[in-house]
């Protein structure tokens, strides 16, 4: 798998979430997305693992999160946080009311939407700031790169049933007819129309390593009961899926989440892109699915899109740093490149380069958490219009640049004395002349 490497001294932390106590919640009404409920409980901390859903879920409440047991929350909400109840709650970033952190020079900050206190670790001394840039900046501003997270507080919801959809659909039938794109496109063009923002979920297509044959997967949630107004904004495309489609209900997020299973890792590459309403074209389905289904692809291949919109979209875009175009977005969709093989490593990395040029032509942005290491303008793919704010915050915080990896805020620049002035070139090394 392609990752990032953090050259900083790397610290393993216990990272604990304070659910909802008094003074963190406030007037709980102030922190709900519209049509959201949330309600302050009287727990003081709890750890952000299956145990953290586990506890909450025994108050009726829900805190939003992944469905990837090897997703931890310090990255996870570094990078924004999607979630297959991010349509109905937000990102796990509009869900984060305080953070507490390790700063480059070793202080200890806590901040929050109202402002910033920080503490001496030597002395004791404590200043408080009402800036809060540094709390919009670690809600999207990528990890790695403004301090050691040590602490995040976020909001609970009130838990509910859940009705589960899986689908699916060979891509072709026995007359070789492409029924997977039209069965995809069906649900797309639902999905940034009229789709209730209670459904949530993925969208999937797969293929095996030798094989051009394949199936396009719909496995999608929706947070309510079976029958309710916003379970039927379904009812147009059920007719086509009904044939294809496994019905059943859980009891919450929990028993969603704990069942969910996680693919095992190989050589993989991946490559993102935030699929915006007008980039569902007879010309992006065409791309897809010949390189999905391309004779000559040695790998095994598989594209998520994790399904956004709905009351992500409600949220300002300069509310935090992501891109913008995550808040137009109605699907992230990775795209997995996995063979086994270690000596064909060159000729895959390459293989997998040149396919993500192409699938760049479409949507608009990249989400942080799962990117290619190709990337021409990765400051604008990840924060738009945000980096230059994000750098003077980097810039404040870390002004040796203690604090960095692959493609982070100030990764291009050097450290130290002339950090922000000389840019480095492609290896790594300053640009002279």
């Amino acid at each position: 798998m392609i990752s990032r490497r953090i050259s900083a001294a790397l610290l393993v932390l216990a990272i604990v979430v304070a659910a909802a106590n008094g003074r963190a919640f406030g007037n709980c009404e102030d922190y709900c997305l519209p049509g959201a409920r949330c309600w302050p409980t009287h727990e003081d901390i709890v750890q952000f693992n299956e145990s953290t859903k586990g506890r909450a879920n025994k108050r009726v409440r829900v805190v939003v999160g992944g469905s990837s047991h090897t997703v931890t929350i310090g990255g996870y909400t570094q990078g924004g946080g999607h979630s297959p109840i991010g349509r109905k709650f937000g990102l796990g970033v509009d869900n984060l009311l305080d953070v507490e952190l390790v700063s480059a020079n070793g202080s200890l900050a806590h901040a929050d939407k109202d402002g910033t206190t920080v503490t001496d670790t030597v002395t004791g001394l404590q200043s408080h700031s009402s800036n809060p840039d540094i709390f919009w900046a670690v809600r999207g501003g990528g990890g790695s790169t403004f301090g050691i997270i040590t602490s995040l507080t976020f909001k609970l919801h009130f838990d509910s049933k859940m009705v589960m959809i899986l689908c699916s659909t060979p891509i072709f039938d026995e007359q070789g007819r492409n029924i997977g794109q039209n069965f995809m496109d069906s649900f797309n063009q639902l999905l940034t129309t009229s789709l209730a923002p209670e459904w949530g979920g993925y969208e999937l297509i797969r293929v095996n390593q030798g094989e051009t044959q394949g199936n396009v997967i719909l496995f999608l949630n929706h947070y309510g009961e079976w029958g309710s107004p916003s379970f039927n904004t379904i009812s147009p495309v059920l007719p086509t899926f009904s044939q294809h489609c496994l019905f059943y209900n859980v009891s919450n997020f929990l028993e969603y989440a704990v069942n969910a299973n996680d693919s095992l890792y190989y050589r993989t590459y991946i490559f993102n892109r935030l699929l915006q309403r007008d980039s569902f074209t007879p010309r992006f389905y065409n791309y897809l699915f010949n390189m999905v289904t391309d004779p000559n692809r040695k790998s095994f291949l598989l594209c998520t899109g994790v399904l956004v919109g709905g009351n992500i979209n409600h949220v300002s875009s300069d509310e935090t740093p992501m891109n913008p175009s995550f808040r137009t977005a109605f699907v992230s969709m990775t795209c997995a490149l996995s063979w086994h093989d270690p000596s064909r490593d060159e000729e895959m990395i390459s293989h997998a380069e040149n396919v993500t040029k192409g699938f760049l032509q479409f949507g608009k942005g990249i989400f942080f958490n799962e990117p290619s290491v190709y990337q021409p303008d990765w400051k604008t793919a990840y924060w738009g219009v945000h980096y230059g704010r994000l750098l003077a915050i980097k810039r404040e915080w870390d002004p040796d640049n203690i604090l960095t990896c692959h493609h982070c805020v100030g990764s291009d620049l050097v450290k130290g004395a002339n950090f922000y002035d000389n840019p480095l070139s492609s290896n790594g090394l300053p640009i002279v002349g």
